[in-house]
C-alpha cells in the first residue's frame, strides 16, 4: 500500500517540478518540444527494447495486443463524434484516446503482480502504442487536413515514421522468431530507457498552464467523463465476458484506467492544437487514475 502511494506521489511530484521550473524560468515553455523529441526518438524506444527483449508470445498474449489496439479505436471514434469542426475533432481524437502504460501503469503492475501480468501489460501497450504513438496521430492529422477527402496515405506515413511504433513492431518480430538482443545492448537500452518516466512527467509539467475559466473547465471534464465512462464499460465487458484467465482480466481492467497518454500533448502541439488544454486534461486524468488504480490494486491483490 505504502509503495503504491509513494509511486503515485512521485509521478505527481515530477509534474509539479516541471511546472515550477517553468514558472521560475529554469525551464521554458519552448523546452517542451526538445524534451518531447528526446522521449519519442530515444528514451521511449529504449524502454520498449528493454521491456520486450526475450519475451515469449502465447496466443493469449497476442490476443491482448489486439485488445490494446481495438479499445483505442473505440476512444478515437468517440473523440471524432464529440466535437463539430475538424480542428476540435482532431484534438478530441488525440486527447480522449491512448493509455499511458509504460510511463505510468507499468511501475504499479510490476510492483504488485506477477511477471505474467507484467508481460501482459507490455503486450497491451504494444497494441495501444500502434494507435497512440502513430495511427491516432495519423487519423487526427488526416481529419484536420483542409481536404475533404480522407487520405489513408497520411495515416500510413505517420505510423511508419513513428520511432516507438517501429520499435514495438521490431521487438514483436524478434520475440516471435525467438531472437535475443545481446546483453550489452540491453544494458545500454535500460540505462537510457530508465529516464523515460521522468522526462515524460516533466514534459507534462512544462506544458501545464492553468487558466480558470468556465469554457476550459467544461472542456476538461467533458473529455474526462466521456473517457472514463467508456473505459468503465470496457472494463466490465472484459472482466465478465472475456474468456482469458482471471489474472489477465484483472490486469487489463487496471490498464483501462491508465491516464491518457502523455504523448497526446506532444501530438496536439505538432498539429498546432491547444497544448495547455491538452496538458490540463492529461493532469486531471493522472490524478483520477492514481485513485482508481490504487483502489483496484487493493481489491485484486
Amino acid at each position: 500500500m505504502n509503495a503504491i502511494i509513494a509511486k503515485a506521489l512521485t509521478l505527481m511530484a515530477i509534474i509539479l517540478i516541471g511546472y515550477i521550473f517553468k514558472k521560475v524560468n529554469i525551464l521554458k515553455k519552448q523546452d517542451f518540444e526538445v524534451i518531447s523529441s528526446i522521449v519519442l526518438k530515444l528514451t521511449l524506444p529504449c524502454a520498449i527494447i528493454a521491456n520486450l527483449n526475450g519475451t515469449k508470445l502465447s496466443f493469449e498474449m497476442l490476443f491482448i495486443i489486439i485488445i490494446g489496439f481495438g479499445f483505442n479505436i473505440f476512444l478515437v471514434i468517440a473523440g471524432y463524434f464529440m466535437r463539430k469542426n475538424k480542428t476540435d475533432k482532431s484534438f478530441s481524437m488525440l486527447n480522449l484516446s491512448g493509455f499511458n502504460i509504460g510511463n505510468f501503469t507499468l511501475p504499479f503492475v510490476s510492483g504488485v503482480f506477477s511477471s505474467t501480468s507484467v508481460l501482459a501489460t507490455c503486450m497491451f501497450d504494444a497494441g495501444n502504442s500502434i494507435m497512440c504513438l502513430g495511427m491516432t496521430y495519423g487519423f487526427a492529422s488526416a481529419i484536420q487536413d483542409s481536404s475533404n477527402k480522407f487520405d489513408y496515405k497520411i495515416v500510413f506515413k505517420k505510423v511508419v515514421s513513428s520511432v516507438p511504433v517501429c520499435t514495438y513492431m521490431f521487438m514483436i518480430v524478434l520475440s516471435i522468431c525467438n531472437i535475443l538482443i545481446p546483453s550489452n545492448l540491453i544494458i545500454f537500452a535500460q540505462t537510457i530507457g530508465s529516464a523515460n518516466t521522468f522526462l515524460s512527467m516533466l514534459m507534462i509539467g512544462i506544458a501545464i498552464e492553468v487558466h480558470f475559466n468556465k469554457k476550459i473547465i467544461a472542456l476538461i471534464w467533458k473529455h474526462i467523463i466521456v473517457r472514463y465512462s467508456i473505459c468503465g464499460l470496457l472494463a466490465l465487458f472484459i472482466f465478465f465476458m472475456s474468456p482469458i484467465s482471471l489474472e489477465m482480466r484483472q490486469t487489463i481492467v487496471i490498464l483501462l484506467f491508465s491516464p491518457i497518454t502523455s504523448l497526446a500533448t506532444v501530438y496536439t502541439q505538432k498539429l498546432g492544437g491547444n497544448t495547455e488544454l491538452s496538458a490540463c486534461i492529461n493532469s486531471v486524468s493522472i490524478i483520477l487514475s492514481v485513485i482508481i488504480i490504487t483502489v483496484l490494486i487493493l481489491l485484486f491483490s
